[in-house]
């Protein structure tokens, strides 16, 4: 498997047309809504954790690097653990994430 193309526009365009779904439960590697958005991607599951993102097959220390927003998304939606989350609430923090760090290179 090779990266994956994780544009900050597609994954809100994701959250966006799942605005009342469950989209995942944050703070559980293989069911975080960023990991379901990259599995629904690359047709296999894949995990998040931190700052890193990969195949659930693979050991972590093989992982890629999420971009900034992501990880930062994914620091934010930790307060949230095991809760399931819909589209409007991830898109939400990501509007914040946004606000906060506004000069922040996406």
């Amino acid at each position: 498997m090779s990266t994956v193309d994780l544009r900050l526009e597609a994954f809100c365009s994701w959250l966006c047309e799942r605005e009342s779904e469950v989209v995942g439960y944050p703070g559980i590697w293989f069911n975080d809504p960023l990991a379901e958005w990259i599995s629904q991607q690359v047709g296999r599951v894949c995990g998040v954790e931190g700052k890193v993102y990969g195949p659930a097959a693979w050991d972590m220390c093989r992982w890629w690097w999420l971009p900034l927003w992501a990880q930062l998304f994914v620091a934010w939606t930790d307060k949230y653990a095991k809760r399931a989350m819909t589209g409007e609430q991830a898109f939400a923090i990501l509007a914040e994430i946004e606000r906060r760090h506004q000069r922040l290179e996406w």
